[in-house]
């Protein structure tokens, strides 16, 4: 896998950005140059507003340059007002500290009372801080690794004659990225990912580049997702990527699911055990997030909404035999289970009684469908054969106490 060297060199080694910028500043300018030798180009796109005066006020910025133009789409330039436009720029360049003369390109468009404007400068590469130019090193190295990688990764697999070989491959990929993920967590953003992995502060420090990295390590994971997904491991942890996707894509179905479900009338603790999983997505407070549990996670909600919007009012047994459909096998809710059936024996005045209770809901667990092969818990039995062991074993030791009142009851020897 040497086309992963970049980054271990980039965490262990020669590569890591822990040294001093202002000694490694011209080896960094020297790539850059090398790479962009016509010079190095800032794209800003702003949202302005007009002030009484004729001004204008900057309540926005967005800044673009090196590989990130690439992609960039341009607005179509606007001709009608060249005179508004050069007042415009006038007004912005000294909150901006760009020189008028380095513009290359403008336009604007006015978009619901506000002006949205963009530049085009060709900077000098003298002007680039050390800090600066070392953030963007690393910013132009890993897109071109990640482009690299992605088609090694793809000839490679593909080049293999049978299904477990590229299955095999798949999984040594997971494995590597993933631990390379963890390293950059652990060690150089503690605490920091779950809720900035994706944000930059953009002062140019090394949490960014380390930042920078993470986030290309998990595009080139959601590739392999994407391309292999039938190799994949199920049970090797999601990308941060990818996990932010599913949580933003049924953000809107969960919140629709708890609406719902605060004019139902459920016990506090079904309600609780229900919503866990919607709060799991939500919040992205997944403990450890495989494919298993991202994928149940899903079909949970999807299923949920679909049932809660045909069933505006479903009682507590409607809404339980639902739970249990979806192998919802949380320790939550099979004590929520169990606790109702032993409600129900305990109000049987019989051993004989009790046992019939007992079989009656041996029968109903049996008859209720189950339809998903996944669960909640990948590492614990099914819901269904929980509640099956267990009343298995209340049944065996009711039979045996009925036994021992019948030989109890039957006269002895001494009584005939």
């Amino acid at each position: 896998m040497k086309t992963f060297a970049v980054f271990h060199k980039i965490l262990y080694g020669e590569l890591s950005p822990i040294k001093d910028s202002v000694e490694h500043h011209q080896e960094y300018l020297d790539y850059l140059r090398e790479n962009y030798p016509q010079g190095w180009e800032r794209h800003f796109k702003i949202r302005l507003a007009r002030l009484q005066d004729g001004d204008y006020h900057v309540n926005h910025v967005e800044e673009f340059c090196f590989d990130q133009l690439a992609s960039l789409i341009y607005q179509d330039e606007k001709t009608a007002d060249p005179n508004e436009l050069d007042h415009m720029i006038k007004s912005v360049v000294p909150q901006l500290g760009v020189k008028p003369i380095k513009i290359t390109r403008s336009s604007y468009q006015l978009k619901e009372g506000e002006i949205h404007l963009e530049l085009t400068i060709v900077e000098d590469y003298h002007r680039l801080s050390s800090p600066a130019a070392r953030f963007y090193y690393y910013r132009v190295l890993l897109r071109q690794t990640v482009t690299n990688i992605q088609n090694h990764v793809h000839q490679e697999i593909f080049s293999f004659e049978n299904e477990e070989k590229m299955r095999i491959r798949t999984w040594q990929y997971q494995i590597l990225i993933s631990a390379y993920l963890n390293t950059i967590d652990q060690d150089h953003l503690p605490k920091a990912r779950q809720n900035s992995i994706f944000q930059l502060e953009g002062d140019y420090r090394i949490p960014d580049i380390f930042k920078l990295v993470s986030q290309h390590l998990d595009e080139i994971l959601v590739f392999i997702e994407r391309t292999f997904f039938v190799f994949l491991d199920r049970n090797t942890e999601v990308s941060y990527q990818q996990r932010l996707t599913v949580c933003k894509r049924h953000e809107r179905y969960i919140h629709g699911l708890l609406q719902k479900l605060k004019v139902i009338s459920l016990p506090p603790s079904l309600y609780d055990t229900l919503v866990m999983p919607l709060n799991n997505v939500l919040g992205n407070t997944f403990s450890q997030c495989t494919y298993h549990v991202l994928e149940y996670h899903e079909e949970y909600i999807v299923t949920l909404y679909r049932f809660f919007k045909n069933n505006p009012a479903p009682d507590e047994k409607i809404v339980t035999e639902k739970l249990y459909s979806l192998n919802f096998n949380t320790p939550k809710l099979f004590r929520y289970l169990t606790q109702k059936i032993k409600v129900d024996v305990k109000a049987c005045h019989t051993v004989s009684d009790k046992l019939m209770t007992l079989y009656y809901h041996q029968k109903t667990f049996n008859q209720l469908p189950v339809k998903t092969s996944r669960c909640y818990h990948p590492g614990l039995p099914t819901l269904k054969d929980q509640i099956n062991s267990w009343l298995k074993e209340e049944i065996q030791y009711y039979e045996r106490k009925s036994h021992a009142l019948v030989k109890k009851s039957m006269p002895g020897p001494g009584d005939q």
